[in-house]
């Protein structure tokens, strides 16, 4: 058991955490909040928020996403199991159920057309799942450790952790 565990089963102490690590928040806390800009976009338990995402998501990088976006959409929305799809860092964003299978037909679709694929990955849905659906971004760890400083007083994104066990 941790010293933060501890602390809150044996004193009964609520514990505010604050960091920008999703995977800390997933281990630790029973109850998180996202806040963007100042203002909470959402709320609960670890599971219930990823329960939301209601998908896996697929990460599509394309090797000219400005010029291939919307007609990347518009055919990959025709395939059956698509949930949603956002524009993300990478370019595309799909929420599906059961993303493995629809990998293929996504290659598939998109390579019939030239558009050309820099990378996919899939996975289940996690807590950067949560943060980038209710924000429009993803949490780049590696730049907060380039500029700690940015973390006091600068940063946009904070999440708000009521650890509870």
């Amino acid at each position: 058991m941790s010293y933060l565990e501890k602390l809150n089963k044996e004193e009964h102490i609520t514990i505010f955490l604050t960091t920008q690590y999703l995977e800390e928040a997933d281990k630790l806390c029973k109850r998180l909040s996202i806040i963007d800009v100042g203002k909470i976009v959402a709320s609960g338990s670890p599971l219930e928020l990823k329960r939301e995402i209601g998908a896996d998501s697929i990460r599509i990088s394309l090797e000219n996403c400005q010029r291939d976006n919307n007609k990347a959409k518009e055919l990959i929305k025709t395939l059956t199991g698509v949930n949603e799809i956002i524009d993300s860092e990478e370019c595309l964003t799909v929420y599906a159920k059961n993303a493995g299978l629809l990998i293929a037909d996504i290659v598939r679709a998109l390579d019939s057309t030239d558009i050309r694929i820099g990378s996919v990955t899939f996975s289940s849905p996690s807590l950067d799942d949560v943060f980038m659906k209710h924000t429009g971004k993803r949490i780049r760890t590696e730049e907060l450790v380039k500029a700690p400083s940015a973390m006091w007083g600068g940063a946009k994104e904070v999440i708000r952790n009521d650890l509870t066990f």
